[in-house]
């Protein structure tokens, strides 16, 4: 939203809106927020980011290659995606997230 603001040109990418809080039933602890599901909070997100200017796209990043534009004499990153998509960056921001880990154990899933 920030780089939308200074007219940057960006692109978000990501399996899912939001990671882990995307999830979560219920959210308590966000300032301004008594009580809204994770999924809701995130879907507030998503279109400010959108209305803001901001490209998203829901896949995986694979790889991340530094590269050297010989030209203009600086560097910039290839990034490559589960679907084989491939984009260039002069800037980068990785925000890993986090996942909840999982029991392993038999109806798990289906309780989730």
């Amino acid at each position: 939203m920030y780089a939308s603001r200074y007219g940057i040109q960006n692109l978000i990418i990501g399996a899912q809106p939001g990671g882990a809080l995307a999830t979560s039933h219920c959210v308590e602890n966000y300032p301004g927020t008594l009580s809204e599901s994770g999924g809701d909070i995130m879907k507030r997100f998503e279109e400010h980011a959108k209305v803001s200017g901001s490209e998203i796209t829901y896949d995986t990043v694979v790889s991340i290659q530094g590269t050297k534009d010989k030209v203009q004499n600086r560097g910039n990153f290839l990034i490559t995606t589960a679907r084989k998509e491939e984009y260039t960056c002069d800037y980068l921001i990785y925000a890993t997230g986090n996942a909840y880990r999982h029991l392993d154990i038999p109806g798990e899933d289906r309780l989730l």
